[in-house]
């Protein structure tokens, strides 16, 4: 019988994810255009405050022409019913050559045919007006998916612009007191873009951890319930708690016939049951390593009793099933100490739970929280940038104003 974790291998696959980059456009299949360091001052400016705009309407675009989308799936299947009552109403009305020929009732039936025409009529009236509708809608619905692609477009080349703007502007030379002014802004947005850099990190590893750990949990919780249900049974029972007399015996004789039987005579074989446990406690390991790995980044940054769930996890690990399940079906003798053995991982199984279901729920309440600072510091970046690129206009506006000609006196 192979034993979980035999080869030395797992062909396990840890669980994917996807993490949306905070502030970023969907990218579009176009490439991103080369710098162009041959614009004026104005063009620069205006350059890159269309694509400033375009990033900032774009979430709200994408929002609407998401309900628009809806809007139109709902009226086509609106259309969709109307056309079939309207199908309906008009094989009323002309029924086939059968069904004339097999109609018992035939007494008025110029009024029943005007009743028919009516009710045709109307369905038909729905349905085209409905038509009509969809149309409309579809029209809509491509002018906005139009206008979300062009402010995608734009949006995508915003930190161009602002390199753009940034080159023009490097080209003249700056007083001392233009310096300074510079040199703050420059500092506050590199700071600012420092944190917000390490926040969309942050914002990655935690998204990261979560789908893990939520995996890890949920393997490792099966793996315990599979565990206790051995544990229940009359064979799991001896096997934790130790049975004298035959048991022991047919061990150490390395009798599995008999074994075998006596497992099948006690209405339970936890063998099957005991290799699943493990080889669930396996894939929970390696999915809380994964976990581990991103939130090692932060550690220090943890709270306290974060952290000490961090290490408890770290140090007990996940693979107690695995050792059980050597020791409960290693054919050792009870005179080993097994049965001593299987108590301490046991606890230590129940302890690691605890530990890694804390884990598990702080990644959860915190996952949200990384997002939103990411957001915040997201609007901290823009307002710099626009702080600088607002000190670079005033000290051009002000060299333009310096080298107007002077009315005469």
């Amino acid at each position: 019988m192979s034993t979980p974790g035999s080869s030395g291998t797992s062909t396990y696959k840890l669980p994917s994810y996807s993490a949306e980059h905070v502030g970023n456009p969907d990218s579009t299949d176009d490439h991103t255009p080369a710098p162009n360091y041959t614009l004026s001052f104005e063009d620069a400016w205006r350059n890159w405050q269309e694509a400033e705009n375009a990033a900032d309407i774009l979430p709200d675009l994408i929002a609407a022409y998401e309900v628009q989308k809806n809007d139109v799936t709902q009226a086509k299947q609106d259309l969709r019913i109307l056309h079939e009552a309207s199908a309906k109403s008009f094989a009323q009305l002309h029924p086939s050559t059968r069904d004339r020929l097999f109609k018992l009732v035939k007494s008025n039936h110029q009024a029943s045919k005007e009743i028919l025409e009516q009710a045709f009529n109307q369905a038909h009236a729905k349905e085209d007006l409905k038509l009509h509708e969809v149309e409309g809608l579809e029209k809509a619905l491509a002018e906005a998916e139009a206008n979300v692609n062009a402010m995608k477009k734009l949006a995508a080349i915003n930190h161009q612009a602002f390199d753009n703007l940034r080159f023009v502007f490097s080209q003249r030379a700056a007083t001392a007191h233009e310096s300074l002014l510079l040199g703050e802004a420059e500092e506050e947005l590199l700071r600012v873009n420092r944190r917000f850099e390490v926040s969309q990190v942050v914002v990655k590893n935690m998204a990261r951890a979560k789908v893990t750990v939520q995996h890890a949990h949920h393997y490792f919780d099966s793996a315990i319930k599979t565990c206790d249900a051995v544990r229940g049974t009359a064979l799991g029972r001896a096997l934790v708690m130790g049975m004298d007399d035959g048991w022991s015996e047919m061990a150490r004789n390395q009798n599995y016939k008999g074994i075998i039987l006596s497992s099948r005579s006690l209405r339970s074989n936890s063998v099957v049951p005991c290799v699943d446990a493990a080889s669930l406690s396996e894939k929970a390991q390696i999915c809380v390593n994964e976990t581990l790995r991103v939130l090692e980044p932060s550690k220090d940054d943890l709270p306290p009793e974060v952290l000490e769930n961090y290490n408890k996890v770290k140090e007990l690990g996940l693979s107690q099933m695995q050792k059980i399940y050597h020791l409960m079906y290693g054919w050792q003798s009870k005179d080993t100490g097994i049965h001593e053995s299987l108590k301490v991982l046991l606890v230590r199984q129940e302890e690691v739970y605890k530990h890694l279901t804390e884990l598990a729920l702080w990644v959860q309440k915190q996952d949200p929280i990384t997002v939103e600072t990411n957001k915040k510091l997201e609007k901290a970046t823009k307002v710099s940038r626009e702080n600088l690129a607002s000190v670079w206009r005033k000290m051009y506006t002000d060299d333009d104003a310096a080298g107007a000609p002077q009315p005469d006196a």
